[in-house]
């Protein structure tokens, strides 16, 4: 997807993915892949790695896994840009190279996170209440479709930066220049082969499954 986002206390724009059959039980048993989401850009930003009076620029790539909500889990990064390079102020590709042992997360082409298969797991509530532990790439290895959204407000831009929401400037838009899906020519079952990594991704560490 190539978008410019939106700014300001409250902003939450988002290009998403949910299963489509829910194979393995409600959220996030068969799990939510978070191609791009950010908050709050150009606010005053709590990232801690930043210098004293910097505006928020980080989108976030993010999986969310594990059992049915209150037993899920997600893990994720963010990746930084520079306040000359705002993604609010300017166009940007955000993109996901997904196979069947891992998914990339990429920003104008940059390779910046990978999350392997042993990192995640699934699980599904049965009739009598017992859980069981889904097998193989499980939930990663079902049918997903696209979201692309602009929230305002919500639990996660209203308790971060600034808190709250900032009403001012409305309204206010994510332009979407386009939004493309391709498959793997080499292995259009499993993605392998088409891969395009950089070694100074971070490798995501994921949760164990408490149970």
């Amino acid at each position: 997807m190539r978008a410019k986002l939106p700014a300001g206390q409250g902003a939450w724009p988002a290009i998403w993915m949910l299963p489509t059959d829910w194979r393995y039980g409600r959220w996030a048993s068969s799990g939510e892949i978070d191609i791009m989401e950010a908050v709050n850009l150009k606010t005053l930003t709590d990232d801690k790695t930043a210098p004293a009076g910097s505006l928020e620029t980080r989108v976030h790539g993010t999986l969310h896994y594990g059992g049915p909500s209150p037993k899920n889990v997600y893990s994720g990064t963010p990746y930084r840009f520079s306040e000359a390079n705002n993604p609010a102020d300017n166009f940007h590709v955000y993109a996901l190279e997904w196979q069947q042992d891992e998914i990339r997360w990429y920003v104008d082409d940059v390779h910046y996170a990978t999350f392997r298969h042993d990192q995640w797991y699934s699980t599904s509530q049965q009739q009598d209440g017992s859980f069981i532990e889904n097998t193989g790439f499980a939930p990663f290895d079902q049918r997903f479709h696209l979201l692309l959204n602009f929230a305002v407000g919500g639990n996660w831009p209203a308790n971060v930066n600034d808190k709250g929401v900032d009403f001012a400037g409305y309204p206010k838009q994510m332009l979407v220049d386009y939004v493309r899906v391709f498959q793997c020519s080499k292995n259009s079952e499993t993605g392998i082969g088409c891969a395009t990594t950089q070694p100074s991704a971070v490798q995501i560490k994921g949760k164990t499954n408490p149970q």
